[in-house]
């Protein structure tokens, strides 16, 4: 099993190398990381993801559909017609989404809070020596997301009994609530990964850098 650190610095690489990229091989990879949310059992948390993100995903490709000029869709199609252009990149671009969003369900499924602190700290380790407390934003980031799917439902259930802004109101005052009885932050202990850990990273990265429109 990959280290932590490792794992978030090939999430960021990932992500660099997502951008960018054609259609067809942005399609390529949404596939690749459902496949791969499937066999390690985070389909569920995948579904959930996407269905948080439907409306931004909905907007982005509307975004690109109507903005992008180009050739018609067929010969003597009405001008209010999107172009083909607009329609391979709308498409494009959501599968960009779908398998960023696909990586981040691998790696919350995959890493534990413990491990996923100790990732975003070393991650974050370089910045130190600008007063930044990687150990600490570590603790409060991988604590924050293992609160998201609560926070979701208690969301949920408020919003089904009172509406939207009585829902809203009261998850913040209960998160605020249980900031203030808060356990201490856990230690991070701090491991360096295996050098050979780091080809992965460092071969995402080189695709970032060798396989723009791809």
């Amino acid at each position: 099993m990959l280290h932590p650190t490792v794992r978030i610095a090939s999430l960021l690489a990932f992500g660099a190398a997502l951008a960018g990229r054609a259609p067809l091989a942005a399609t390529a990879l949404a596939t690749l990381m459902f496949g791969i949310c499937v066999g390690v059992g985070a389909s569920a948390r995948l579904r959930a993801a996407l269905r948080r993100a439907r409306w931004l995903l909905l907007a982005v490709f509307a975004m690109h559909l109507i903005a992008t000029p180009g050739a018609e869709l067929w010969p003597g199609a009405p001008a209010w017609v999107p172009s083909s252009a607009g329609l391979a990149l709308g498409a494009g671009k959501i599968a960009v989404l779908v398998a960023m969003i696909g990586a981040v369900a691998w790696l919350l499924h995959t890493t534990s809070s413990g491990a996923l602190a100790q990732g975003v700290a070393g991650v974050g380790e370089p910045l130190r020596w600008l007063g930044f407390e990687p150990d600490a934003f570590g603790a409060r980031a991988a604590g924050a997301l293992e609160q998201v799917g609560a926070v979701e439902r208690a969301l949920g259930a408020e919003r089904e009994r009172s509406g939207w802004l009585a829902a809203v109101v009261a998850q913040v005052v209960a998160i605020e609530a249980a900031a203030a009885r808060a356990a201490p932050l856990p230690r991070v202990v701090a491991t360096a990964p295996r050098p050979i850990e780091w080809a992965l990273p460092l071969a995402l990265s080189a695709g970032a850098l060798l396989g723009r429109g791809a």
